[in-house]
């Protein structure tokens, strides 16, 4: 079956957020289809996306067996999704679900890729000021330096794309390093990207898998820095050719 939205939802351990957030989404758009892409959580979480489903017909619920990893699935939600226009977010609330028809509004005006952006004029961070936070401001400036583009936001993991983008420009990476390379190859091959400012806000409830230890933020931030330097040899390289 065809939809014009395909809304994806990447899940792990979101029990407190999962209900809201669906009945949120599905307030504003009646008729989109919700995928929830559950990387087996241990707190419930799939159960509980799994009884709305049972209720919701465009209410579609992958379960991953395989090795966490939100780039997988982002790419086997996108696999799935039958929309023209593809949106993901985050589950926690941090992403309003009320941008959500701003974004898709700018694809279906001529962009091919709209960004929910925190560095543009009427966005914002507000998720504390810590070393996070820093972290993020440090990386997505240097990666805008350092790769030579005017998006601003290369980190924010609040998306919405036409298919036919995702189909050619494929997500690359193991976690959230995955969105600089995303939007700088699309902007390379061409694709009109558009900045939407957005309030970035604390979760409602859990707790944050990105930097849950220093081990893991450490090993988040490694992440980030390889695939900038990464991108900046293979583009290098094929301008070389």
């Amino acid at each position: 079956m065809f939809h014009k939205l395909s809304i994806i939802l990447p899940t792990y351990n979101e029990k407190e957020n999962v209900v809201k957030m669906v009945s949120s989404l599905r307030a504003i758009f009646v008729s989109a289809e919700i995928i929830v892409v559950d990387d087996n959580s241990l707190d419930g979480t799939l159960d509980l996306a799994a009884k709305m489903a049972e209720e919701d017909s465009l209410l579609r619920i992958i379960k991953r067996s395989s090795k966490r990893s939100l780039v997988a699935s982002l790419q086997e939600g996108i696999n799935m999704a039958s929309g023209e226009i593809v949106v993901w977010m985050d589950c926690d609330f941090s992403m309003p679900p009320d941008i959500v028809s701003q974004l898709t509004d700018a694809v279906g005006k001529g962009f091919d890729i709209s960004v929910g952006s925190r560095y543009v004029k009427g966005g914002g961070d507000f998720r504390g000021f810590g070393v996070r936070t820093i972290a993020s401001v440090v990386i997505n400036r240097m990666a805008k330096y350092l790769l030579n583009t005017n998006i601003n936001d290369l980190t924010s993991g609040f998306i919405a794309a036409r298919k036919n983008v995702l189909e050619q420009v494929p997500l690359r990476g193991i976690y959230g390093e995955y969105c600089i390379d995303f939007l700088v190859r699309a902007q390379r091959f061409g694709y009109k990207i558009k900045e939407i400012p957005y309030s970035c806000v604390p979760r409602r409830g859990g707790k944050t898998k990105t930097a849950s230890n220093p081990v893991v933020f450490l090993y988040n931030g490694f992440n980030y820095l390889a695939k900038i330097i990464s991108l900046m040899k293979e583009f290098n390289k094929n301008e070389n050719k």
